[in-house]
């Protein structure tokens, strides 16, 4: 049972007749859910139509059936109690230890190479017991209940001990976003919450290697902009779209900037990320929530272009999003990056809508401002003179 079930549960159980316009309004939940609430426990309603409505499609009056009293309270205490055990550090810590204790009796039998079968067993109530303990986490959570990501850490910790629960090590960009997406929409089809299934999965990732821990990041933050680029399944939310981005933002923005720069610098390998992908990666990392008053995430931009992994196509997204931030001059940007942007303007590649914007934005500021070393016209001099001007020399920026 979820927080919002509970509640559902506790104001059907004192409405005892009832709408499911009447469950809305009593429990603030929306329409839509207290609908899918009802549809999914049949079993406790008496369902018949309202005669007396004057016009229009009779309503469905839900009554509970003789018995759902008692079954709706025995949830409600059942929720409490086991609410009150997830609070607590002292349950969290002894589910945490049941599950080690697992760990450990499957890696004693697996090791001593005698009993297979029994080695098969240990490692399926092993995988039994990570999965209800990820299950019981998730009702905390929805509970009320604090859990930590220290402790959703550790979960991932057991997991990747046992190897459960692996993320692909995709080569390409695109397949890991779309993995993410698909994954955390199956999540939280199962009534978790979209930003606990992304905390779920930020941890997952972060224990694994730091190259695919990078990659997972990357993709995390490239599956939104890509999604109408054909990264994503075409049954996949946006509300899974947007928890992928979510796995990126628990990280500081100094986190997210290595992770990134991990990936698009691997340049010259196996590994090495297409120019597209790129883009896209850099434009899910300037559309975070903290992206636009992020100074770290600015100086990294500026000073893209004397890095030596640096890609002309990454220069739409640099300017797009330094454009938006107090701290630069758009005659000062704009001639810095324009070599870059001429290149990358002339690309002939497919864009969706977030890169689409970054490209536009491009080219509107360019036509504004001259080639350097350029005469300024009286209008643009008294625009360049009346916008603030405090950009950082390149001396004082490190790559």
């Amino acid at each position: 049972m979820t927080r919002d079930e509970s509640c559902l549960a506790a104001n059907a159980l004192a409405l005892r007749r009832f709408t499911a316009r009447d469950l809305a309004q009593a429990s603030g939940i929306n329409l839509n859910s207290v609908r899918s609430w009802l549809n999914r426990r049949r079993d406790l309603f008496e369902v018949s139509n309202d005669s007396q409505q004057a016009k229009g499609r009779p309503r469905n009056i839900f009554v509970l059936k003789s018995g759902a009293p008692e079954t709706l309270q025995d949830s409600l205490d059942e929720f409490s109690r086991i609410v009150s055990i997830g609070s607590s550090d002292a349950g969290q810590t002894a589910l945490l230890h049941g599950i080690e204790e697992k760990l450990h009796l499957w890696k004693m039998v697996s090791n001593s190479e005698i009993d297979a079968r029994g080695s098969d067993q240990e490692y399926g109530a092993l995988r039994a017991a990570v999965r209800l303990g990820w299950e019981q986490l998730a009702e905390w959570n929805d509970g009320g209940a604090a859990v930590g990501d220290e402790r959703l850490r550790h979960f991932a910790e057991i997991e990747f001990a046992a190897s459960i629960a692996a993320i692909p090590t995709a080569d390409r960009i695109p397949a890991l976003s779309r993995w993410l997406s698909g994954r955390l929409e199956a999540i939280t089809r199962r009534t978790i919450s979209a930003g606990f299934a992304a905390k779920v999965m930020g941890a997952r990732c972060a224990v694994r290697p730091r190259v695919d821990f990078a990659r997972a990041i990357a993709a995390a933050l490239a599956a939104p902009v890509g999604s109408d680029e054909g990264w994503a399944d075409d049954e996949v939310s946006p509300s899974a779209l947007f928890a992928c981005r979510a796995i990126a933002e628990q990280f500081g923005m100094a986190e997210r900037l290595s992770l990134v720069s991990t990936t698009i610098d691997e340049v010259g390998t196996s590994r090495a990320v297409p120019d597209e992908e790129a883009q896209a990666i850099a434009r899910g990392l300037t559309s975070c929530y903290d992206a636009s008053r992020s100074n770290d995430l600015h100086l990294w931009l500026a000073s893209g272009h004397i890095r030596v992994s640096w890609r002309p196509v990454l220069a739409p997204v640099a300017v797009h999003s330094l454009l938006d931030a107090a701290n630069f001059n758009l005659h000062e940007v704009v001639r810095q990056f324009r070599p870059s942007l001429d290149i990358a303007l002339e690309m002939k590649c497919a864009a969706g809508r977030l890169r689409q914007e970054a490209l536009e934005k491009s080219r509107d500021a360019m036509r504004v401002v001259p080639d350097a070393g350029a005469p300024l016209s009286g209008a643009e001099a008294l625009l360049a003179s009346a916008q603030s001007f405090t950009f950082r020399p390149m001396a004082h920026v490190v790559a």
